[in-house]
């Protein structure tokens, strides 16, 4: 059963509300944290000392808020205290040494899509190396493949009549032969 002190004056498009420890603060920060968000469903801070977070109030228009009737407050209203920071703000542990601040729930949300990408590309970077690397085996094995045959083809073909023509026959007159051929 509260009234203001007839001496306070009206809320101004910014304000700053401090006092004495155990005055209200926090109380009185979360009723506008609950017509900012409409919803007095505080998730981390359950009822404190008996407050079962039953408030109503009235506006300079008249109209009257209610906690049961929250969800309809259109009020315009940002509310910046230790419950905000606690819910929206967070340091960046991987860079001690430069932190970034998120300061919003779509920030945070969006710091952890970009890691889970970040995860992704790790992945996808690993199985391109090991792809590259299977392929450079392949590449090798091919290699090694066409510099046996050629030598056969050469040994072979040497000890006939035609040795002059492939005298110099190496993996790169096999590979002239498998390309007209169409071998790959």
């Amino acid at each position: 059963d509260f009234s203001w002190n007839k001496d306070i004056p009206e809320f101004k498009r910014f304000n700053l509300i401090y006092g004495w420890n155990r005055s209200g603060k926090t109380i009185l920060s979360r009723v506008f944290s609950a017509c900012e968000k409409k919803s007095t469903a505080f998730k981390e801070y359950p009822k404190e000392d008996g407050v079962d977070g039953i408030f109503e109030t009235k506006t300079d228009t008249g109209s009257t808020i209610k906690s049961w009737n929250i969800a309809s407050c259109n009020l315009p209203v940002k509310v910046f205290n230790q419950d905000f920071i606690n819910e929206n703000i967070s340091f960046d542990p991987s860079n001690p040494c430069n932190p970034i601040v998120y300061v919003s729930e779509e920030d945070i949300e969006s710091k952890r899509k970009l890691e889970d990408s970040k995860k992704d590309n790790e992945k996808l970077t690993k199985g391109f190396e090991s792809t590259q690397k299977e392929k450079a085996k392949s590449e090798t094995a091919e290699e090694k493949f066409r510099i046996a045959t050629a030598r056969n083809i050469k040994t072979t073909v040497g000890s006939f009549k035609v040795r002059d023509k492939y005298y110099d026959y190496n993996k790169s007159s096999l590979k002239t032969v498998l390309d007209d051929v169409g071998v790959d």
